[in-house]
């Protein structure tokens, strides 16, 4: 998020989005109306190819979280795949470059969108991003007013 890039001038107002914001328990599917047979049958395969190149995240930020408590973890889940693993370690520099972005610029609204909100190929729910977006800017702003 390349906030560092914009010039402050009095009066101005800050807002960010972030597009990378790590939510746990956060359900995707609850802000999507269900796919007709047909799009799930045209989009299913590459969704799917997609999902299993990138189901790994949890898995690694679950070993990070736990490393970090002290905890060593030994599980079944070793099966990452190179793709996951890049993938993955993308998502956490990102999400790392994002989190000082943020802590050095301090904007004055973040909206904040999860990273799981959507894949790759899911253009077909373009309106439902954008109607997720505004609700998650109306409710930023509206803690800014309830501040001021």
């Amino acid at each position: 998020m390349p906030i560092n890039r914009v010039k402050k001038k009095d009066g101005d107002l800050l807002v960010a989005v972030d597009l990378n914001t790590f939510e746990p328990g956060f359900d995707p599917k609850k802000h999507f109306k269900a796919e007709t047979p047909e799009e799930s049958a045209v989009l299913g395969r590459v969704t799917e190819l997609w999902y299993n190149a990138t189901k790994n995240i949890d898995i690694i930020q679950r070993r990070l979280s736990n490393e970090k408590k002290g905890k060593v973890e030994h599980d079944k889940d070793r099966h990452l795949t190179r793709i996951g693993a890049l993938t993955e370690m993308f998502d956490l520099m990102q999400e790392n470059i994002t989190k000082q972005s943020i802590m050095q610029e301090q904007p004055d609204v973040l909206v904040e969108i999860p990273r799981n909100l959507c894949h790759t190929f899911e253009f077909h729910k373009s309106k439902e991003l954008i109607e997720f977006g505004r609700m998650r800017a109306k409710e930023a702003l509206d803690r800014l007013v309830k501040e001021v």
